[in-house]
């Protein structure tokens, strides 16, 4: 009787008897069998379910860019990285055509079409591939995801009777190739988005050319020797050229005007460069020296003392503050543009630093040199990062086996070196991985290019 009038005592709602142990029970989430839904906090079976169902996945919308058009809503796995994103869009048909309506049924959404890369932004920045997708936004809640669309990347080069050669990085493709409409080619640089080329000439005359066309826009006339050396600003409306009397020169591409003669160096400028905003130019010399120029007033800023023999590369920073130059005398070196003193030299290979790319991105240069390897450097360092046979494992005087120019592509992955015979390789610089080789026929290899054109 006292145990009975006990367990009357304990009955509030729902009887419990015999059921008490089952309620010890249901915190650790076996109520199902419980009619009674309305109290307490919500156990059934299927609604944790619901919940961690919820809580791994998220619904990603995707929107170009440039005009903010929605392009598809997607549902994915809260673990999902980029990469995964990339799969998901690339399953859809007809992507490409972007003007029409997207649904979320992916038979009616817009697809990425076989020959189109995607890079995926958030809040104006690129994310890698292997970032998760979950942390662009809380779990089970909506993402906004960017997406622009890129063409594939294009490798060029130029030579002594050629323009330019054009391939597809991807595929190898060669898809097109120009013929030099003159001879005595000494010198040849790249837009950085591919469409015009700039070739000095022996006859101290220097070209502008439209690579789609192979048209000669321009025509600069210096007369100052042989144009051993030329540059293009990044945004192609100004290009420099060093001569074999000493002077470099800066011009208006548009209409092919002098815009500044920067005089001058004892020995033949070898090397030259601008910088991204075209304030400050760099000048490389037989003299063994390098100078750092103002192009608006055409006054010398810094002469750059150090090396021991002739300076036959140079490269700025993205930022504009340190300059880069490579020797004869088999080393690299980095400047302060503010103070004219070498911050860093580094030294490693057994022949002249022919070439030289600073990294966009990142704290990297790449140094390539006529002992046919080329090296990946830390700036702040000074330490080498990487050594990589170019063409050959042993230095011969054989021009396979030497590197003459060296590139790196704008997202800073992948760079591109080339030897005098016309060979080129392609290199993935984060993997070390070899990617592909293209050659150019037509004598003397004079530059290289990556390019993602627009």
């Amino acid at each position: 009787m006292e145990d009975r009038s006990e367990d009357d005592g304990m009955r509030e709602g729902p009887p419990l008897k015999k059921h008490k142990p089952a309620m010890m029970i249901d915190d650790h989430g076996m109520e199902a069998e419980t009619d009674s839904l309305p109290e307490g906090p919500p156990l059934k079976k299927h609604k944790p379910e619901e919940t961690s169902n919820e809580s791994s996945e998220m619904v990603v919308e995707v929107r170009w860019a440039l005009s903010g058009e929605q392009l598809a809503t997607v549902r994915v796995p809260a673990a999902s990285t980029v990469a995964h994103l990339y799969e998901v869009l690339n399953n859809y048909n007809n992507y490409n055509n972007s003007n029409n309506n997207c649904s979320n049924n992916s038979n009616n959404s817009q697809a990425t079409g076989q020959a189109s890369r995607l890079q995926a932004m958030l809040g104006g920045r690129l994310l890698e591939r292997f970032e998760l997708l979950g942390s662009l936004g809380p779990s089970g809640g909506l993402a906004a995801v960017e997406v622009v669309r890129c063409r594939s990347p294009v490798v060029l080069a130029s030579s002594e009777s050629f323009l330019a050669s054009v391939w597809n990085a991807e595929s190898g493709k060669r898809f097109r190739a120009i013929p030099s409409p003159d001879e005595g080619a000494q010198s040849s640089c790249f837009s950085s988005d591919g469409s015009l080329g700039l070739v000095g000439y022996s006859n101290g005359l220097s070209k502008v050319f439209l690579l789609a066309t192979g048209e000669c826009t321009q025509t600069l006339t210096a007369r100052c020797g042989s144009v051993l050396s030329v540059s293009l600003s990044s945004c192609g409306q100004q290009g420099i050229t060093g001569n074999l009397n000493g002077t470099a020169k800066l011009w208006r591409v548009s209409d092919g005007s002098c815009v500044a003669t920067f005089a001058r160096h004892s020995g033949p400028v070898h090397a030259v460069a601008l910088s991204p905003d075209s304030q400050v130019a760099v000048t490389g010399s037989g003299d063994e020296t390098a100078k750092v120029w103002c192009t608006q007033t055409g006054n010398c800023m810094q002469t750059l003392q150090g090396h021991a023999g002739i300076v036959l590369s140079v490269a700025l920073t993205p930022d504009s503050t340190f300059a880069v130059t490579g020797s004869f005398d088999g080393c690299a070196k980095l400047w302060s543009i503010a103070t004219g003193c070498c911050e860093r030299t580094f030294a490693g290979h057994h022949s002249a630093v022919t070439a030289l790319a600073v990294c966009p991105h990142q704290d990297l240069l790449v140094t390539g040199s006529f002992d046919g390897n080329w090296k990946v450097w830390h700036l702040n360092s000074g330490l080498c990062r990487d050594t990589f046979a170019g063409h050959n494992n042993n230095y011969t005087n054989n021009n396979s086996d030497k590197i003459r120019s060296v590139c790196i592509s704008p997202d800073g992955a992948n760079v591109l070196f080339g030897s005098p015979n016309g060979s080129c390789k392609l290199c993935n610089l984060k993997t070390r991985e070899f990617l592909r080789s293209f050659s150019i026929e037509g004598g003397r290899l004079l530059a290289v290019g990556l390019c993602y054109p627009s």
